[in-house]
């Protein structure tokens, strides 16, 4: 087995990550790693300005802005708790809440910290037409931008 010190679990809050998870701790038994637990709170998208005021867009901005970070004090205590789960059976973890695009937060914390390993779930195929229209995963991008090795379950 690779000598394992940083495993990377990209983790959006859902039963997929906590899988994830569960095989990083697998992992970081076998190797002694430590276990970076990564979610991105995607940004909320804007309405055209162009359609409202300048005070209109001021106070939607606002309150676009307090949602954001709700949702990031929400999910910070989520990872918090996955963590404390991972420190409960001896093993060093981390969590980290950003605003970002998923894959790249991702691709920018993987180099960052000098993750070995990303361990993460993806979401099931969608076949036929609708499969060949669904481009832009953010997995394919991990895979596709990455120069580590990736762990991908089915969510």
């Amino acid at each position: 087995m690779m000598k394992l010190k940083n495993i990377l679990v990209p983790h959006a809050g859902t039963p997929g990550g906590d899988i994830a998870l569960r095989k990083a701790i697998y992992f970081a038994k076998l190797s002694g790693a430590t276990i970076n637990i990564l979610h991105v709170v995607e940004p909320i998208l804007k309405p055209p300005i162009f359609t409202f005021s300048k005070s209109e867009v001021k106070s939607m901005q606002k309150e676009l802005d307090a949602t954001t970070n709700r949702i990031k004090s929400d999910m910070e205590q989520a990872m918090k708790r996955r963590a404390t789960l991972c420190h409960s059976k001896n093993i060093n973890a981390t969590y980290k809440v950003s605003v970002g695009l998923p894959e790249q937060e991702i691709i920018k914390f993987a180099k960052y910290y000098n993750t070995d390993l990303i361990i993460m779930s993806k979401r099931r195929k969608i076949r036929g037409f609708k499969g060949i229209l669904k481009l832009g995963s953010v997995s394919r991008k991990i895979l596709e931008s990455v120069k580590r090795s990736v762990l991908l379950f089915d969510a």
